[in-house]
């Protein structure tokens, strides 16, 4: 598993211990949460059903698949915030969103910032 998922281990989601089908499923979400993904594709790389991965995904790990794929790509948008002066619509479709719209909405739900508040508070202008 990459150094996203083991950095939110401890403090969001839980990924010791988990079954085989589980494993398969945080990993292809890993590999493939910046491309258009949906939770049905993950349980085909799961070998699980649609309605079986998402209740033993979420007594597993403590979260659903939408909220890990929506923190993966959270996480990432916030490192480009930081480190790329790519416009924000940019940012969103390399992060997986279609949406810019739904970009902004997510980011300000796990932030409680805008994109555009968050780079602001980055590079401290007010």
């Amino acid at each position: 598993m990459d150094q996203n998922i083991k950095k939110a281990e401890s403090s969001w989601i839980r990924t010791e211990g988990v079954s085989d089908g589980i494993e398969r499923a945080l990993v292809y979400v890993q590999d493939n949460y910046q491309s258009t993904i949906s939770v049905q594709e993950v349980a085909r790389h799961s070998s699980l059903s649609y309605h079986h991965l998402c209740r033993k995904f979420k007594k597993e790990t403590g979260r659903t698949v939408v909220e890990l794929i929506n923190w993966l790509r959270i996480s990432k948008a916030k490192d480009l915030l930081h480190s790329s002066p790519d416009p924000i619509h940019e940012i969103a479709k390399k992060v997986g969103f279609t949406s810019t719209v739904q970009f902004h909405r997510t980011f300000k739900k796990l932030e409680g910032d805008t994109p555009m508040q968050y780079r602001k508070k980055i590079f401290g202008e007010s």
